[in-house]
């Protein structure tokens, strides 16, 4: 029985070792909205672990004129936590908060702070990571999106 509390402990805590606190990252992301799928965009991001799972985030995401008067920004606060699948992989679940400005030829403009909530897969070089994310941002129970993004980050 000691042997295995002894192997489980190593093992939760070999979790923590790839992601080191206090790393900083920051990021661009191309994205597409699946609700809406002619709002095409771009988002930069900063990174910092705050101890060796928990990473705060924050995001400024931005989808210029599609040419149907529909246009885009928003400001992200998030929290991942880090789960180290091998060295090179980390997968994480993350929730946060958004600031959204949506505006459309169609209904006018749309503005307000919403939750959001996602996650994401990241691929480790040396100084790089390439990833992925999934996230679904709402907007006062007026709107919801889902949103896929594949960029990179770089280790400070």
């Amino acid at each position: 029985m000691k042997k295995l509390f002894v192997t489980i402990s190593l093992a939760l805590i070999s979790l923590g070792a790839f992601a080191q606190k206090g790393e900083q990252n920051i990021g661009a992301y191309l994205l597409h909205q699946y609700d809406l799928p002619w709002l095409e965009g771009i988002g930069f991001k900063y990174q910092i672990n705050v101890t060796n799972v928990i990473r705060l985030e924050a995001v400024y995401d931005y989808y210029p004129d599609d040419g149907l008067s529909s246009s885009m920004y928003d400001f992200n606060i998030n929290g991942h936590y880090l789960f180290n699948l091998t060295d090179k992989f980390i997968a994480y679940p993350f929730v946060g908060v958004n600031y959204t400005h949506f505006t459309t030829g169609l209904t006018g403009t749309i503005s307000g702070f919403a939750p959001n909530i996602g996650g994401g897969i990241q691929y480790k070089l040396k100084k790089f990571r390439i990833g992925a994310e999934l996230k679904c941002q709402y907007l006062n129970n007026e709107y919801y999106t889902s949103i896929l993004g594949i960029g990179v980050t770089y280790t400070l």
